[in-house]
This record gives C-alpha cells, structure tokens and sequence, in this order.
C-alpha cells in the first residue's frame, strides 16, 4: 500500500490578535512531509464555539496556501475541490486570525494523504530490487510509464515492422479491406425493396466469408 493518512485533530487553544494578525495555535499544529513522500491536503473541519467570527490560514513553509473561515457558534466541513502536491519535506502549519484579545478554544479535524512517490514505489519493489541486486552494472536506467485511457485498434492501425508491396487504407470502415468483421461491429447493409406495389426498406447484415 503506497498510500497513508495523517491527522491534525483536537481543541487548540488560542488569543487573538486582529483579524489581520493570525498567531500559532497552542499546542502548534504542525505537519511536515516526510523526505521520501509528497502529500495532499484533502478536507478540514472546524468548529468555532466562540460568538466571533474567525479563520484559519494553512501556511507552506511561512507562506499562506489555503484559508478557512469559520462564522460565529458554527461549523464547517470543506472537502477541498483543488489538491496540490506537497513536496517532501514541506513544513505546515495551522495558525488563526480572531478579534484582538478573544480566548477560547478551537475544534480542528484536519486530513492529510502522503504517497509514496511513482520511482520509489517501483524501485521498492522486491523482484525489481533482486534483479538490481544480482546484475547492478547493466541496469541504465527505468521509464514509468502511467496509462491513463487504453483503446483496442484494428491491426490495419498497427504498422507492420517491414516493407508492404500494397496501399493500407487507414480510416476505412470497409469490411473488406479491413479483412473481415469478426465483432460484427459493420452497420447493417439498407437495400430498397418492392413489396406490392410499395417501396420498403430491408436490412441485411453481410458476414464475412
């Protein structure tokens, strides 16, 4: 498993300072990445049993990265819509803005995910890491390669590895050139008809021979 959660939870006490002052959180509500992973906030919840209005400021090394308002005698709950990496070794840190010389305390719930990066995560792979182990001075180098979507193509649409002597039509949706329809995938044949005395359309469905 590459994935693992991480918390910031409890009641923090704190005094304002201005609303346009935020002040660490007592204890300090800090989270830092560990060296071999990133990580990404994915929700935080506050509960404010204070009349006033407040807010909180995720800070990134000194810096502020998210901010979550919370009204007074309230809650909010925010499932974050935007999720950035945060890279190894990234210190965070929770600090609130509140009116001057208001003292209470605060209610955080606060979701971390830390992943394991992409190279780490195949590199730790035991089999990978015995054949490195056995047969380490012909090992260059390693490509990951991520797939995201995957289609299966007629082999028309797979160039052969030598010189053909005949024209390929790419694009065609005819059957024969295509070399038969095994998924019976062609759309029926319409042919017109005269059954007494009126036109009709009949549908027949061509299989290859």
């Amino acid at each position: 498993m590459f994935e693992e959660h991480r918390f910031i939870q409890g009641m923090f006490a704190f005094k304002g300072r201005g609303l346009e002052t935020p002040v660490s959180l007592e204890p300090k509500a800090i989270y830092q990445v560990p060296p071999d992973k990133r990580a990404q906030l994915i929700y935080c919840r506050v509960g404010n049993p204070t009349p006033e209005f407040l807010y909180l400021v995720l800070q990134r090394d000194g810096r502020p990265m998210r901010l979550f308002p919370c009204g007074g005698k309230s809650g909010i709950h925010v499932p974050l819509a935007i999720i950035d990496d945060i890279h190894a070794d990234c210190v965070l840190e929770l600090v609130i803005a509140a009116p001057e010389g208001l003292a209470a305390k605060v209610m955080i719930d606060m979701g971390f995910m830390e992943d394991r990066s992409a190279a780490d995560a195949v590199l730790g792979d035991p089999m990978l890491a015995n054949l490195i182990s056995k047969d380490p001075g012909n090992l260059e180098r390693w490509v990951i390669v991520s797939v995201d979507e995957a289609y299966m193509h007629c082999s028309k649409h797979i160039p052969s590895m030598r010189k053909i002597d005949h024209e390929v039509d790419w694009g065609t949706d005819d059957v024969r050139a295509k070399g038969g329809d095994y998924f019976a995938a062609a759309p029926p044949k319409v042919i017109a008809a005269q059954h007494a005395g009126w036109p009709m359309l009949l549908a027949m469905r061509l299989s290859p021979k």
